[in-house]
């Protein structure tokens, strides 16, 4: 493979590594790999565009977007994103553009989906691919489809609801899908909340790809409002798991954050808006924005 066998660039995130750029609360990365260019989320605005031409980037072309889940934190960027290119592929769970809520303290309902139907964005550029399974986008690049979850898993919330037929019911988000690449000797795991439960989700990438080795877990755990046990046993467990280091952002919140990185012993590193991440294999990755090699390959046992 190259030397740079993976590069995912920080389009928007909700804290920065930078002055110049937007930081929202959301998500969106560029992901490019030996044979495929990507974006995992659109954030929550346009502001994901401003920061893309901010950080000289150009997203032309693109294979395609891939939506992690229906919240408008991840969907809210897209028209801009289809506009700019004039059109693209948008790989998605077939629930991912129902209607969403969350429920206030007051009981009124708060709304969360997408800003567009799937058929307004269809009309905005958008070439949709509804799949429940996994969707292969280039040799080393895929889709994780819907995620088996259980008792080490899912954010599913009481407070949360998709509409379907009319009723609103308790989300259990099945349109929960994460982004696997592979290199040459292990796995590169990218989500965007991680409802699914991130143990969930890099259980589900190591069996798709047939191999335990995980370099790294990228993007959001949703573990900002988990409590301390659920935090520390999910920290321990990825552990036990194989993955070797994290780079936490979004709804991962500090106490998670401190969490992971005792249980890593450093190897989790926080990224924001603007970074960037190469992974040349080998075990190690570089966040370029700060310039730091981070080694993954020597594990405590």
């Amino acid at each position: 493979m190259a030397e740079c066998a993976l590069r995912i660039y920080i389009l928007c995130e909700d804290s920065l590594s930078r002055r110049g750029l937007v930081g929202e609360h959301g998500l969106s990365m560029l992901v490019e790999s030996p044979d495929a260019r990507v974006m995992l989320d659109a954030g929550p605005s346009a502001a994901t565009v401003q920061n893309a031409d901010s950080m000289g980037i150009t997203l032309a072309p693109l294979d395609a977007v891939v939506v992690s889940h229906g919240h408008y934190d991840h969907t809210g960027g897209l028209e801009a994103v289809l506009t700019r290119l004039g059109g693209a592929q948008v790989v998605a769970h077939p629930l991912a553009f129902r209607p969403r809520y969350a429920l206030r303290r007051t009981g009124a309902r708060r709304y969360i989906g997408p800003p567009h139907t799937a058929d307004e964005y269809e009309r905005l550029g958008a070439d949709l691919v509804f799949s429940a399974e996994p969707v292969q986008l280039g040799e080393w690049l895929w889709t994780t489809g819907e995620v088996a979850q259980n008792a080490n898993g899912s954010t599913a919330s009481g407070k949360l609801y998709i509409e379907e037929a009319g009723a609103l019911l308790a989300d259990d988000f099945r349109d929960d899908v994460s982004l696997v690449a592979r290199l040459e000797d292990g796995l590169v795991v990218l989500t965007g909340c991680g409802h699914a439960g991130v143990c969930n989700i890099v259980r589900r990438a190591q069996r798709l790809a047939g191999s335990d080795h995980v370099h790294a877990l990228v993007g959001g755990t949703h573990l900002v409002g988990a409590d301390e046990p659920t935090i520390r046993r999910t920290a321990e467990h990825l552990y036990r798991m194989g993955v070797e280091a994290i780079a936490p952002c979004h709804c991962t919140g500090w106490r998670a954050f401190a969490a992971l990185n005792e249980a890593f012993e450093g190897r989790v590193v926080k990224v924001a808006t603007g970074d960037i991440l190469e992974f040349a294999g080998r075990g190690q990755f570089r966040l370029v924005q700060h310039s730091e090699p981070v080694s993954t390959s020597e594990r405590r046992r």
